[in-house]
């Protein structure tokens, strides 16, 4: 009997540690959380949902609302903002997680992103009528382009972290872009087009480096009237989030 003690100690030593390593969170696969740091826009305006499928693998689904009142940040008279995007995006995310302990979704992992949906687009365009004093003495000419089909995508590195068996801490940093459907009348498109370079990235927009203004009447470079149907930049978020089951 003595000699089967040995094993049957270190059998349940092993399990021990084995659940220790977990974490706490052993068996508890699906998370529900939001942004709670989203760089120069505004957070808590998303809900999403993750799922982990296998051990380093998960899904996420999830519903973005996006808001931003100064696109371009940058002015023709004083401090005039002249641009405002909001957009409603469903998107999915996939997680491969390189954890050989524990599983998914805790850990560091690489993620790919994408998202479809609609966005208003307004502000304040003088590119067609520049030599009008009078317009560009009231601001410009005006636009609104409504119902807008938008795609988001992004892609980057993260660390899922799991406190006090339920809370989850989730950091991303990564590249993200935007893409705007150029369907429409060469105005709207020309609109839209003005502020697209501006839009998506929470840190840099690449695509936005070089442009003084979304357009600047009283400047004869080319560089201020560029163009663009998308957007790409860097991007990092910290997410709030609590594990269900």
């Amino acid at each position: 009997m003595k000699k089967y003690i040995l094993p049957m100690l270190l059998l349940l030593g092993s399990t021990i540690v084995a659940k220790a390593q977990y974490g706490g969170f052993a068996g508890k696969r699906f998370i529900l959380k939001t942004t709670i740091f989203d760089g120069k826009y505004v957070p808590v305006r998303n809900v999403e949902g993750e799922f982990a499928l296998f051990r380093n693998l998960s899904l996420s689904l999830g519903y973005q609302g996006y808001v931003s009142n100064n696109v371009g940040q940058s002015t023709i008279l004083g401090n005039q903002r002249l641009a405002y995007v909001k957009t409603s995006t469903v998107y999915y995310a996939i997680k491969f997680y390189f954890n050989r302990i524990l599983p998914a979704p805790r850990g560091f992992y690489a993620y790919w992103q994408n998202g479809f949906g609609r966005g208003t687009f307004s502000g304040t365009n003088s590119l067609y009528d520049y030599n009008n004093v009078d317009a560009i003495a009231a601001g410009g000419i005006n636009f609104v382009e409504t119902k807008v089909p938008v795609m988001t995508y992004g892609f980057g590195m993260g660390r899922q972290s799991i406190i006090a068996k339920r809370i989850a801490l989730d950091f991303t940093f990564g590249f993200s872009g935007t893409a705007i459907n150029l369907s429409g009348t060469a105005a709207s498109r020309a609109n839209t087009d003005l502020i697209a370079p501006y839009w998506g990235s929470n840190l840099v927009s690449f695509t936005s480096v070089g442009r003084s203004s979304l357009y600047n009447p009283y400047s004869s470079s080319s560089s201020s009237t560029k163009s663009g149907s998308g957007s790409f930049g860097l991007d990092f978020r910290i997410k709030l989030g609590f594990l269900l089951f």
